[in-house]
């Protein structure tokens, strides 16, 4: 069945993004737990979602999981090339970078609520396929994100990076004294609002696409 093989792809990725969470909370203590708890207990939130909910997402139309796989692995593979990219080209501003990512992500998540509406002629359907998308492409991106930290920790690339996304403008002006705690802070925090914000503007996006989604399957029904 989709939902088992969905749940046994998705879950060792929670598990691996919270190895990963550990992981920099090990190698860079932060100065406050509190980021570190936010973010594993968002993905803990992510991983129970996926096991309770996913078997209800498939009864009630197998359309919206699998569209949402589908377009959940186009923006993760946005992000993570946006992430990659960012190393290979070392931009001195970032900005360009984030406003196409982004702006690409919302777009396939609109996407993701458009063509469900179409498929299931409900707009439900699209919203709920729409956060399922952002919750694969954002757990993608979490596990992208820290992986390419670690790997390039102390590099001149990632000094070059953290310049082009004014992380030492941020430090300067947070009032700490420590940045490699800093910067891990900043990437627990990162993780914890990205998977709670992603799904909120997902839903958004998926709703305004449900909605023209079913008004064009009205027409064509016509």
């Amino acid at each position: 069945m989709l939902n088992s093989r969905f749940q046994n792809t998705f879950l060792p990725g929670v598990i691996v993004a919270i190895a990963l969470v550990l992981f920099g909370w090990i190698l860079v203590p932060a100065e406050r737990v509190v980021p570190v708890l936010a973010a594993i207990a968002i993905l803990i939130i992510y991983g129970a979602v996926v096991w309770f909910a996913t078997p209800g997402i498939e009864k009630l139309n197998p359309a919206i999981l699998s569209i949402a796989i589908e377009c959940g692995l186009i923006a993760g593979l946005i992000f993570v090339s946006e992430i990659i990219l960012e190393y290979v080209l070392l931009p001195k501003d970032n900005t360009t970078f984030g406003l196409i990512e982004f702006g690409s992500v919302f777009f396939i998540y609109f996407l993701s609520g458009l063509i469900t509406a179409l498929q299931t002629k409900n707009i439900r359907n699209g919203v709920l396929s729409a956060i399922w998308t952002a919750m694969i492409a954002t757990l993608m991106w979490a596990i992208a994100v820290l992986a390419m930290d670690y790997l390039f920790r102390g590099t001149p690339q990632q000094t070059k990076v953290f310049q082009a996304e004014g992380n030492y403008a941020d430090f300067a002006q947070s009032g700490m004294t420590n940045f490699n705690a800093f910067i891990m802070e900043d990437f627990m925090g990162a993780v914890f609002y990205h998977s709670l914000l992603g799904p909120m503007l997902a839903a958004l996006f998926g709703l305004i696409g449900g909605l023209i989604g079913r008004g064009i399957s009205k027409v064509r029904s016509k």
